[in-house]
């Protein structure tokens, strides 16, 4: 098959890989810039196009659609579009052009969590499975018909990173396993039922802290977005504070009950800082000012009265 990929993460990379081991011609790989100082290895499709030598394309997004694109896509003969974690729907200008039509993945059980990357949601949910749907793609958000999904058990300290390498893993075991069915015109199509369906779009504001929240909320925020995704913020005198790890704290409430202010900072401990929650304490092991700027946030706390309160 002559394929085009919109492609991104690792699990792009993983397709990438399978629908070259199978001995399809990938034409086009189309993608957006990566910021490599961020990414864990192997997650970089622009990486694995340059490596590999695959036709990459990195238009901005807001010419994917235009009448430009459309016409190179078409000149590209192509039998499929493959598309995974690619952040612009696709006009039905372009759903139209491959003989086979094409098919998307999204990091949920749809009809469940439609909308742009819910990928950590389970955790902030505290949800106890997650999943991954391979659809085709219609001109609506991700309501095409379902191909394949499975799901998988969460550990109970997942991390935004782990859920990641989950959903790769899965996802590209469903990929390689129904491939030659979409080849042959052959693959599964189950309508979604739009009155189970739910709607997420993430949106920058919901990662900030409200330590008025339980320690089991405030500690799930932290471990969904810590490193992969930019961590949970804060701010503290008016500078922007990035949290990447945490740990609950049980043993030493008694210890602080007469600190009643959520969000203040009430002890330096051997891993970290102690802070006040809605319930309790976190333990913050990994925290820093976004602004990279002196005074350091370890220079600043370790210099405090123990007054500072996160807001």
């Amino acid at each position: 098959m002559r394929v085009a990929a919109f492609v991104y993460w690792n699990l792009g990379v993983q397709y990438l890989k399978i629908l070259l081991e199978a001995g399809h011609e990938i034409v086009s790989v189309i993608t957006v810039p990566d910021n490599l100082k961020m990414l864990p290895e192997g997650y970089s499709v622009e990486e694995f196009a340059y490596d590999n030598l695959l036709p990459l394309y990195k238009p901005s997004l807001n010419r994917i659609n235009s009448p430009e694109f459309i016409d190179v896509l078409k000149r590209l003969k192509l039998d499929l579009i493959v598309a995974c974690y690619f952040p612009k729907i696709l006009c039905s200008d372009i759903l139209n052009i491959p003989r086979l039509g094409c098919i998307n993945t999204h990091p949920s059980l749809l009809p469940k969590d439609r909308g742009m990357f819910p990928v950590f949601m389970p955790i902030i949910r505290r949800d106890r499975t997650a999943g991954i749907t391979i659809f085709s793609l219609n001109s609506g958000i991700d309501t095409g018909d379902i191909i394949t999904q499975r799901s998988f058990t969460l550990e109970e300290r997942e991390t935004g990173l782990s859920i990641t390498e989950k959903l790769c893993s899965v996802g590209a075991e469903l990929f390689k396993e129904i491939l030659p069915l979409v080849e042959e015109g052959k693959a599964p199509r189950k309508p979604q039922n739009k009155d189970d369906s739910t709607y997420f779009s993430w949106k920058s504001s919901f990662a900030r802290i409200n330590w008025g929240q339980t320690t089991e909320e405030i500690d799930a925020l932290i471990r969904a977005l810590g490193g992969l995704y930019g961590g949970a913020y804060s701010f503290l005198e008016g500078r922007k504070v990035i949290f990447n790890s945490a740990l609950p704290v049980s043993e030493y409430i008694n210890s602080f009950k007469d600190f009643s202010i959520p969000g203040q900072l009430v002890a330096r401990s051997g891993l970290g800082y102690l802070v006040k929650t809605g319930d309790g304490l976190i333990e913050i092991i990994d925290i820093k000012y976004e602004d990279n700027k002196k005074p350091t946030i370890e220079e600043n706390l370790s210099s405090s009265n123990l007054k500072m309160i996160f807001s």
